[in-house]
């Protein structure tokens, strides 16, 4: 993804975040506990 634009990365995460997109008025420390716990659930098998 070297040429896509910046917006269009950040698009492509929130798509895959789906509803588990973060609030951007949320503490960082929340925002970042939310992503690990969504990284962590793609691992689980």
């Amino acid at each position: 993804m070297a040429g896509v634009p910046r917006r269009s990365k950040n698009r492509r995460i929130l798509d895959l975040l789906g509803n588990n997109a973060l609030d951007p008025y949320w503490p960082l420390h929340r925002s970042f506990m939310c992503i690990i716990d969504f990284i962590a659930g793609m691992t689980d098998s």
